[in-house]
């Protein structure tokens, strides 16, 4: 069996050098069913010291997993001989989940920022024309079913990094946390007004402080699930080199 001269890469390469011998070895051995197990065994060792996060490594490894072999042979993407195969499973997987986890803590943020940048135009109108802006919400209670999904996502996301990054398993689970606290303060200063003026249909004496109540407590909320959507981004493309690139070259 020829040998692999092609893929002998210094400790110090950087993974440009190690795509370039990958895709030299491609070239030049293709139809060798052995070169995957070997680009991986050289691959591996620098991914845990040279990728900046786990998913740079994986789409590393999947290269080997994916483009080498002989594509009429069983042979063929043998991910299992480098151990990447699982990683690049979990790598989809998780990709969708974190778009999932953004997509609905973005949405999540839609009301209560309308709500904030409505404040200054609403705050001091008159009851009368108060009410009748007020009306225009109605159907905006179908909000409450992303805000309960994008908490379930950022939990989700949590359980999915607790193993791989203990810094982005706490930057979900924090951002999870206070989309739950805008729910608490939606209940204790928004909702009391919802429920007094039945869905500001109906003018009792205390309106204004209900008004204000309502307006900053949705305020209050913009910023807060802003907040957690600033978590949610940095959680999902940050990265924790140390304890990610261990998780690479184990294996895991």
């Amino acid at each position: 069996m020829e040998r692999l001269p092609l893929v002998t890469v210094a400790p110090s390469s950087g993974l440009l050098d190690t795509l370039t011998e990958v895709a030299s070895a491609q070239a030049h051995y293709r139809h060798d069913r052995h070169i995957p197990e070997r680009l991986c065994r050289i691959v591996r060792p620098l991914v845990s010291r040279e990728a900046d996060d786990a998913e740079a490594a994986f789409d590393l490894c999947g290269l080997c997993w994916w483009g080498l072999g002989d594509p009429d042979s069983h042979h063929y993407g043998n991910g299992h001989a480098c151990g990447v195969t699982q990683p690049v499973e979990r790598h989809s997987a998780m990709r969708l989940l974190k778009i999932l986890a953004l997509v609905l803590t973005a949405t999540a943020l839609i009301p209560s920022a309308a709500h904030l940048f409505e404040l200054a135009g609403k705050i001091d109108l008159e009851r009368e024309h108060y009410f009748t802006v007020q009306s225009i919400y109605a159907g905006w209670s179908m909000f409450g079913i992303p805000i309960f999904a994008a908490i379930l996502a950022n939990l989700a996301l949590t359980v999915a990094y607790w193993r791989v990054s203990d810094r982005r398993a706490l930057l979900s689970g924090l951002a999870a946390i206070l989309i739950a606290g805008s729910l608490a303060i939606f209940f204790l200063w928004v909702f009391p007004g919802n429920k007094q003026t039945a869905n500001w249909t109906s003018q009792p004496d205390n309106w204004e402080l209900l008004r204000r109540n309502w307006e900053y407590g949705h305020a209050t909320n913009a910023l807060i699930v802003f907040a957690a959507f600033v978590l949610t981004c940095v959680a999902s493309v940050g990265s924790d080199r140390r304890k990610e690139g261990r998780q690479v070259a184990d294996g895991r």
